[in-house]
């Protein structure tokens, strides 16, 4: 079963005796700072725990990791500012953990226990929340899918499947990734100047095990006055061997880098990694041909929109 991964901030809603509590991911008490949530949530039986996301749709239907973060991350009362400012937040819901004292996790598979998610959210009517939408096609037409939307990319459950004790509850801080879900994201690509000059502020040197080698270079694209706009640090994706040719190798390079998502406003990279290429090693690409993309370009337009209609 394939559900959408919405690009948010987990969080969890739980229904004590005493009335309904908001959670960060690292458990932190925030209910102060979404009351709509908390009121669209007041049918919510005793003894129920919801996980989900804190999303903000925007009109093109993408999400804004970038203002949910802000306003997440900020005391209730900012929060409070910033939502009526930008929108209020919606909570996404992926699970229903517990239904009136009784554990879902580790007894019901997880259709059921999105049956009964969904059957909830119709009941309790509130254009705030949301069940996670599934998708009925197969693995290559969902990611497809999700790209075409711009969305974050897919969960893949095992709905026949229940979770292992050890897997749903650790008591360490720690969360273990469940024996019955994965992950499954679109990767983009393009090429990209890279720098590593850590002495001028430029890239870094790692630590312990990697002291004295490259721990992350910087990436750059050339903009419409062909100067150099700063994109990334990508240090992911290099073999232990590859941190010590590129720690003492001549720069600038042209790498091709792999991504999840383009930050809006920004055109700054998410997760980038080297993905093996080097094409300054190969010759077939120059420095003067990394130019910006057009989803890069896109991205950053809208800073410059929107500063014009402030």
């Amino acid at each position: 079963l394939f559900t959408v991964k919405r690009d948010g901030m987990m969080h969890v809603a739980c229904m004590h005796n005493d009335g309904l509590q908001i959670y960060s991911r690292r458990m932190d008490v925030v209910t102060a700072g979404y009351p709509h949530i908390v009121l669209s949530l007041q049918g919510l039986p005793i003894g129920t725990i919801l996980l989900g996301e804190m999303i903000f749709t925007r009109p093109d239907g993408t999400d804004d990791f970038n203002l949910v973060s802000r306003i997440c991350r900020s005391d209730p009362e900012k929060a409070l500012a910033r939502q009526k400012e930008f929108g209020q937040l919606s909570f996404y819901m992926f699970d229903m953990a517990f239904f009136q004292g009784e554990n879902l996790l580790t007894t019901k598979p997880y259709r059921a226990r999105h049956a009964g998610l969904q059957k909830l959210v119709d009941k309790l009517g509130s254009p705030h929340l949301l069940a996670a939408e599934t998708l009925d096609m197969s693995h290559v037409a969902a990611m497809q899918h999700i790209k075409k939307r711009k969305l974050e990319g897919i969960v893949v459950f095992d709905h026949t499947s229940v979770m292992e004790t050890r897997k749903a509850f650790t008591f360490n801080g720690k969360a273990e990734r469940p024996n019955v879900l994965w992950k499954s994201k679109p990767k983009y690509e393009d090429d990209f100047i890279v720098r590593f000059d850590p002495e001028s502020g430029i890239g870094e040197y790692g630590t312990g095990k990697n002291q004295g080698k490259l721990k992350s270079v910087f990436c750059y694209q050339l903009d419409e006055n062909g100067q150099e706009v700063f994109l990334a640090k990508c240090g992911g994706g290099l073999t232990d061997e590859q941190r010590d040719y590129y720690s003492t190798c001549s720069y600038p390079r042209v790498w091709r880098v792999e991504f999840d998502s383009i930050q809006p406003k920004t055109g700054s990279l998410r997760f980038p990694v080297f993905s093996g290429t080097d094409r300054t090693t190969i010759k077939d690409k120059s420095i003067e041909e990394c130019i910006m993309s057009e989803a890069i370009l896109s991205a950053r337009l809208q800073e410059e929109e929107e500063s014009e209609d402030s």
